[in-house]
């Protein structure tokens, strides 16, 4: 009777989880208002350039051309309100596949606000389904980058 009883809770935990989560996809932190909140998915886009929206139960946070925006609602496909960010550090790449569809790799790191509202994280994305060779692409621009920082840093 336990292990059916044990069977069944673990079942609707499974059950109840979002679906999309992207915990395999999206780690680090992310808190609003001092609480902490889970990303449920991960969602790489493009318009003119390739963005991400992380998408959480409370909403979703939009990463595009080096700005944050945050929308109330998580499904909409607007990019809601700008953020002002105290600090915003980014390493990112991606693109778009001749499909259309997009992927994004990076790290943002965040002390942001929207009125009274705080937004602060640490995290790391890789999402879309990044193929070995889009992988091998994104660490050798990635290289050049470093590289060229470097080089610009040189006595």
């Amino acid at each position: 009777m336990r292990r059916a009883a044990l069977a069944l809770a673990l079942v609707a935990s499974a059950c109840s989880k979002p679906s999309g989560t992207a915990a395999r996809e999206v780690t680090g932190t992310l808190t609003i208002d001092g609480k902490s909140v889970a990303v449920t998915a991960c969602r790489p886009a493009h318009a003119v350039h390739t963005y991400l929206v992380l998408q959480t139960a409370q909403g979703a946070l939009r990463f595009e051309n080096g700005v944050l925006s945050w929308n109330d609602d998580p499904s909409s496909p607007s990019a809601g309100e700008q953020l002002s960010c105290d600090r915003l550090d980014r390493s990112w790449g991606g693109g778009v596949r001749p499909d259309a569809t997009a992927y994004w790799r990076g790290k943002l790191a965040f002390t942001c606000k929207a009125g009274p509202r705080t937004f602060v994280g640490e995290l790391t994305a890789d999402c879309g389904q990044i193929t070995a060779e889009e992988r091998a692409q994104l660490d050798h621009g990635r290289a050049d980058l470093l590289d060229q920082q470097r080089g610009s840093s040189a006595p």
